[in-house]
């Protein structure tokens, strides 16, 4: 495979549309009941480190783990000058497929990698795209956004979820025995849990404490509106499609706009708006984006139907 920026492996269905350059293979055994991360890592280190070490190059590995092994690996290569994404779930469009969990939703987690830069380390985003299960740290504790630079595990249903974010002058190897490693990575697993929780959002998209960063306007054949937003819940993320966990679904309830299209967030000091595993894709001036970087004026549409404007304010 010539493009490495987007290699997913074990989805469980061979009838969803590859998206990219996704390679898919039958899946191992049916999932069951989640374990702990320490002993699930422990148990399957030697594939943990085989996927590892097979990527130099600046980006962020991904391994999806439940009591059989190793469901489903990843691996997204970090870009110039935009974030690369990938959306996690039961969604058959869903890059990394987790469908063996009911518990989980379709479109249930967008994973983000901050662009490389010669002045700031490489960091990678995790947002819960408003499900019912969420995702939390191995303590139990609910998190709704986090991000890292380091290697950190996630629970997410019955799987646990390792991300690995990988710097491009990474020489280590990792070594044949995981007790070090895992050590390492409860150190930075506390630290980066303890940082970044974005408060829930009682008040809507503008907490009634701070000024609004700017506004999205959305015109559809339902109506248009103006929608005031907030660094909070930029940070958390806004979420776009008919669904009523999603903002402005009045105004987009065509058929054939997703439940959940796309993700509105801030990363690395800049707003995207990042398509969510949509059936009929995010569109910019130069055709349909996965990732698409929001500057004051930048339009797009959700599939030909619904077009949206970002304005910040200054």
């Amino acid at each position: 495979m010539d493009d490495a920026s987007r290699v997913f492996w074990l989805k469980r269905t061979l009838e969803s549309q590859l998206n990219d350059d996704t390679l898919c293979v039958p899946p191992l055994v049916p999932s069951s009941p989640c374990h702990a991360s320490g002993e699930l890592f422990f148990e399957f280190y030697d594939s943990i480190r085989d996927w590892l070490q097979d990527h130099k190059a600046s980006g962020l590995a991904v391994v999806a783990l439940d009591e059989n092994g190793v469901q489903a690996k990843a691996y997204l290569q970090a870009h110039e000058n935009r974030v690369n994404s990938a959306i996690i779930g039961r969604h058959e469009r869903a890059d990394i497929f987790l469908g063996d969990d009911a518990s989980l939703s379709l479109r249930h987690l967008a994973v983000l990698v901050s662009p490389t830069t010669h002045r700031k380390p490489q960091c990678v985003r995790v947002v819960d795209l408003r499900t019912a299960a969420g995702f939390t740290d191995e303590r139990g504790t609910r998190i709704r956004a986090c991000e890292a630079e380091r290697p950190f595990f996630i629970r997410c249903g019955r799987y646990s979820v390792l991300f690995v974010p990988v710097t491009g002058h990474d020489e280590r190897d990792w070594p044949e025995e995981p007790e070090t490693i895992w050590t390492d990575l409860r150190r930075q697993d506390a630290a980066m849990l303890a940082v970044s929780r974005p408060a829930t959002l009682d008040d809507g998209l503008l907490s009634h404490d701070e000024k609004p960063l700017g506004e999205l306007v959305i015109e559809s054949e339902e109506g248009s509106g103006t929608m005031p937003v907030g660094k909070r819940a930029a940070r958390s993320g806004i979420l776009l499609g008919r669904s009523d966990r999603c903002d402005g679904d009045a105004l987009l309830g065509n058929p054939h706009i997703s439940r959940v299209h796309a993700l509105i967030v801030a990363m690395a000091g800049s707003l995207y708006a990042i398509d969510t595993a949509s059936k009929n894709g995010v569109w910019g001036e130069q055709g349909e984006e996965r990732a698409q970087l929001l500057e004051s004026g930048t339009k797009f549409s959700l599939c030909g139907l619904a077009r949206i404007e970002w304005r910040f304010f200054h």
